[in-house]
């Protein structure tokens, strides 16, 4: 059995005694909270000749505060934001689904054709830059949006 003497004070650089000191006071003021309101984001899309979005993907981005969120449409043509997101203005944009990875024994009839999205979401909707769905405001509490595309 080996043992560990000290024989006299322990000396540590000095750096170290204030780096604990700070840490000591600052210990137990942390909070899980965010320093920013949030809030819960839901809606539904509508094609341009009014029928309910089924596919698709909705992304709220706010450039300024760096932050966005990107959901999918449901098949019941919902999306929803599943974890809360900051209170302010957003851009939106809405996109076709991702094209999924081709199967080996796929043919080309068996993948989904991406021009049926274009008259479904119109390409102005499609980028930041030219989307008209500019300044829509997340506010405390629930948010519930109802976007209607139009066409060019």
């Amino acid at each position: 059995m080996s043992r560990i003497l000290f024989t006299g004070p322990v000396s540590l650089p000095s750096g170290v005694y204030s780096l604990l000191l700070f840490g000591l006071m600052f210990a137990g003021c942390s909070s899980n909270a965010p320093p920013y309101s949030t809030a819960a984001v839901q809606g539904k899309v509508f094609a341009p000749n009014g029928e309910l979005l089924t596919e698709g993907e909705v992304t709220f981005t706010a450039p300024e505060m760096g932050v966005g969120a990107t959901m999918p449409i449901t098949a019941e043509g919902t999306f929803v934001v599943p974890a809360d997101i900051r209170v302010g203005k957003y851009i939106v944009t809405v996109t076709p689904p991702p094209i999924p990875p081709m199967d080996p024994g796929a043919t080309k009839s068996s993948l989904p054709d991406p021009k049926r999205f274009d008259t479904l979401i119109p390409k102005v909707y499609r980028k930041e830059l030219t989307t008209p769905l500019k300044d829509y405001e997340v506010k405390q509490g629930d948010n519930n949006f109802e976007i209607k595309l139009q066409s060019p």
